[in-house]
């Protein structure tokens, strides 16, 4: 997958995503090395190369004045690296060879000489290099979980093509009793800024992303509970036009002889193409996918038709889907139990396991929420045990030195979501909050430092000092988050000075101090 990217300044750059067959990936740090170079080559041997590594692969020198050390406190590339004698891609990241061979040159950096050697050379390689003459880093991702995160990169889209308008100052002038003015497409059109460079490709109808091979969504759903879209009074037309579907096409090819047979459902698009409502034969490499679906108390059956589909082949209707042994179940999760997929919670574990290789850590923790509160498994705790290291992958990316911080960021992201149901993390047995460890928090995420937070007397001393309007709010507050009431929302109002950012630090100082 490749996708064209249009910088703030408007010149363009590329970011692609290869994945190999299994018998031309890399499989141990001999083959990397071949591919993928972190160090200077030999000036005599290799000149030209030497060059052009030293002109357009060496990263900085950095400090903690620059844009990379900004976040983290250190450089968020992690140069400069240390010096290896081999490459190591046993961990979440691979470690390439940088030996210490003397090799490299002296850089000018406010004032002072900086040894710019292979700890500073960004990886690469060698024929590509040589064959594009420009800044072309090379990664090997030694893990499919990575993948996802390269899949955000890709789509996140050009950096600096929106432009930060006040909305509020549009609609400052509008008579009074008007609807407020926010048109979301409009304002799209309005605020994106658009370089020479970007528009002459969108002119000419160039590609901006190309993506091989095909990925078909392929539908799941119940008998006579098909998804049809219609406009209003079309609904006879709409309704002869989704006469059948590709699932029930996949039961009527299931009939005949031919390649598809003793396969599953999401392998036909290998050798069929849906048409006119018919799967025919066709060459297309192309890769079937179901839609995700939860396993909650609303879409069981759905989920449970789904996991069938996952796990049985040469299946000619939905009834004998729901046929095992010769024995017609009523529900599709009759069947599941009565295949042994779903017994000992095992339908759950497959779940987490595909929504950890498909979701983003964020939306992970939040459908893993979402699960405790409606399916309500009979261990979570072993569940959070298992799968803690995926549900909180995006902080333990950042936080590569405190791996117990990570864990209670993703636990307080769970309580988050657990609290809009009534529930806490004491419910599921899963680890309580430690107000010791967040409080590290901010000195490592938060883009400035910020107070540690205040022991109990401190904050009862200030408690003290609240006023009488102060404390009513701040009594209301607490008595919500300490009793779990139903009042969840507060506003708090009042002219400048009168002291609503001081009850709003008391409340967050209070609660820390009581590891809240």
């Amino acid at each position: 997958m490749t996708v064209r990217e249009f910088q703030g300044r408007g010149l363009t750059h590329s970011h692609g995503l290869f994945i190999m067959k299994p018998q031309d990936t890399p499989s141990n740090e001999q083959e990397v090395d071949k591919i993928i170079w972190a160090f200077y080559p030999d000036p005599e041997e290799f000149p030209e190369l030497f060059n052009l590594v030293r002109t357009l692969m060496v990263h900085g020198p950095c400090d903690d004045s620059s844009d990379c050390h900004k976040k983290q406190g250190k450089c968020k590339h992690g140069f400069p690296f240390e010096f290896r004698d081999y490459t190591d891609i046993t961990g979440k990241r691979p470690l390439y060879r940088r030996p210490n061979d003397g090799r490299g040159f002296y850089k000018n950096f406010k004032g002072k000489l900086i040894s710019m050697d292979n700890r500073w050379v960004v990886p690469y390689n060698p024929v590509i290099l040589l064959r594009y003459r420009g800044h072309v880093n090379i990664m090997y991702s030694p893990s499919t979980s990575a993948c996802k995160y390269f899949y955000g990169y890709l789509l996140k889209g050009s950096y600096g093509n929106r432009v930060n308008v006040s909305i509020v100052q549009k609609n400052q002038n509008r008579p009074p009793g008007e609807p407020y003015d926010h048109d979301e497409v409009k304002e799209f059109k309005e605020m994106k800024h658009m370089g020479a460079y970007e528009a002459h490709y969108y002119i000419m109808a160039y590609s901006q992303a190309h993506m091989y091979p095909t990925v078909q969504v392929l539908p799941v759903y119940e008998e006579f509970k098909q998804t049809i879209i219609y406009v209003e009074g079309q609904e006879e037309v709409a309704l002869e036009r989704h006469e059948g579907s590709k699932l029930t096409a996949w039961f009527e090819l299931n009939q005949r002889r031919g390649i598809h047979r003793g396969k599953l459902y999401t392998d036909v698009v290998k050798y069929y193409k849906y048409e006119n409502n018919i799967w025919r034969p066709s060459n297309t490499h192309t890769i079937g996918r179901l839609s995700p679906l939860a396993a909650t108390a609303f879409n069981s059956e759905p989920y449970h038709l789904r996991l069938l589909l996952c796990n049985r082949t040469d299946v000619t209707s939905f009834q004998d889907l729901r046929t095992v042994n010769g024995v017609v179940h009523e529900t599709y999760k009759g069947s599941c139990a009565a295949l042994n997929l779903i017994e000992d919670e095992g339908e759950i574990r497959l779940l987490m396991d595909e929504l950890a290789f498909e979701q983003f850590p964020r939306l992970f923790r939040k459908t893993f929420a979402i699960l405790l509160s409606n399916v309500n498994p009979i261990n979570p705790g072993a569940l959070w045990d298992e799968y803690k290291e995926r549900l909180a992958e995006d902080y333990l990316h950042q936080i590569d030195d405190d791996e117990d911080l990570a864990f209670q960021l993703a636990l307080r992201d769970i309580l988050e979501v657990l609290q809009e149901f009534g529930k806490s993390l004491e419910d599921y047995n899963l680890p309580a909050l430690d107000g010791i460890i967040l409080t590290r928090h901010n000195r490592v995420i938060e883009d400035e430092p910020q107070q540690g937070a205040l022991t109990m007397n401190e904050a009862d001393a200030l408690v003290a000092q609240l006023n009488e309007d102060q404390r009513t709010f701040f009594n209301a507050v607490i008595n919500s988050v300490e009793n779990r009431s139903n009042e969840k929302y507060f506003f708090l109002t009042g002219p400048g000075g009168t002291g609503k950012t001081f009850t709003y630090n008391l409340l967050i100082d209070y609660l820390l101090s009581r590891g809240r």
